[in-house]
């Protein structure tokens, strides 16, 4: 009854407040501390990095309203996070100076296509978590004794502690899979309201 239905409403706005505190103590560090490098290329994926968290903070406001949709329409609310992520990637040039950082990055940020992994999803954000030393490491020897070592260093760990975030977040709210609001609205429905039947057609 309406209690349930409070109840329910209660538990999808903490899915949001609960990424929207991650991202202020954990992606803001991150993107402060990348753009503290003033290197160009970093910025610019830097920014790729936010737009992603922010596509992917849009997409679990609909989770947290809406029941599980269909296939097609789950591929259409996850796009712009997937077009992001490829902007991270496109970033990574071999031959830039800064190859270490935007490959460290790159090889990182698909750890957000945990919203595609069912039972436990915090196992796939783990295994993005144990591939940065492969370049971390490489970064702080090489920055280490450098007159602005520290920032690297700063950058590596603020990197690293952002997708500890993430996966804290989500063994907290969406421990065995996306955690859909079973007594939530119709994705198509709400879409079609928000951007017209347009909108969605696929």
């Amino acid at each position: 009854g309406f209690a349930q239905d409070r109840e329910a409403r209660a538990d999808a706005a903490v899915l949001v407040s609960a990424f929207d505190e991650m991202m202020l103590n954990r992606v803001v560090p991150f993107v402060e501390a990348a753009y503290a490098l003033k290197r160009e290329s970093i910025r610019a994926q830097t920014d790729c990095v936010q737009r992603a968290f922010k596509a992917q903070r849009d997409f679990i406001g609909y989770v947290a309203r809406c029941r599980c949709p269909a296939r097609d329409d789950l591929a259409f609310l996850l796009q712009e996070t997937s077009d992001a992520l490829a902007e991270v990637e496109d970033c990574c040039d071999p031959a830039s100076e800064e190859r270490l950082h935007l490959t460290m990055v790159g090889s990182g940020m698909p750890c957000l296509g945990w919203v595609s992994v069912p039972m436990n999803p915090s196992a796939y954000i783990g295994d993005m978590i144990n591939s940065i030393p492969v370049y971390g490491d490489k970064i702080t020897a090489e920055y280490r004794s450098k007159p602005e070592g520290h920032l690297h260093l700063a950058f590596v760990a603020a990197f690293r502690d952002m997708l500890r975030g993430l996966n804290e977040y989500v063994r907290a709210h969406h421990a065995r899979g996306l955690s859909w609001n079973m007594a939530g609205e119709d994705l198509r429905e709400v879409l079609d309201a928000e951007l017209g039947p347009v909108g969605t057609s696929l």
